[in-house]
Order: C-alpha cells, then structure tokens, then sequence
C-alpha cells in the first residue's frame, strides 16, 4: 500500500469516528436534554395535525426551529472542540 493510500484510509477512518462519536454524544447527552428543555414546544407545535402547513405561524416556527438547531450545532461543535484540547 502507498503513503497516499495509508494516509487517505487513516484520514477516512479518522473522519468516521469524529461523525460517529459526535452522533453518539448527540443522541445520547445533548439531544434529548436539549429537545426536552429547549426545543419541544415547537417541535410539537410544528407536528400537531392542527397547524396549517402553508400558514404564517408555520413559517415562523420553522425559522424558530431552525435558530434552535443552529445553537445545538454549535454547542455541538464546541463539545467537540473542547474534547479535542482536552489532553489526558
């Protein structure tokens, strides 16, 4: 096997445990807390069957709902950050 390959499969292993600890850490600490606490009203809101898709309200949940999902992918980020400086 070449330096090159050695190098791309390192590195591609490499990004996979990132993504897969990062979903793990997601999924299991900060997901549930934060929809729990943060995100459920409009999460539930934007699923209920009474709300009319096409409506202003709508919109405007979905742009709430997207604020929300960009604070938990830089709390996301940092988490990862801070992990990655943290020496043992």
């Amino acid at each position: 096997m070449s330096d090159m390959q050695m190098l791309l499969q390192c590195l591609a292993i490499f990004m996979c445990a990132i993504f897969s600890g990062a979903s793990i850490y997601i999924n299991l600490v900060e997901h549930p807390a934060y929809t729990l606490t943060i995100a459920i009203s409009v999460n539930k809101r934007l699923l209920s069957q009474e709300l009319d898709k096409r409506s202003e309200e709508a919109f405007q949940l979905l742009k709430k709902w997207n604020k929300l999902h960009m604070m938990r992918s830089v709390l996301s980020t940092l988490a990862l950050i801070i992990f990655l400086l943290i020496k043992p």
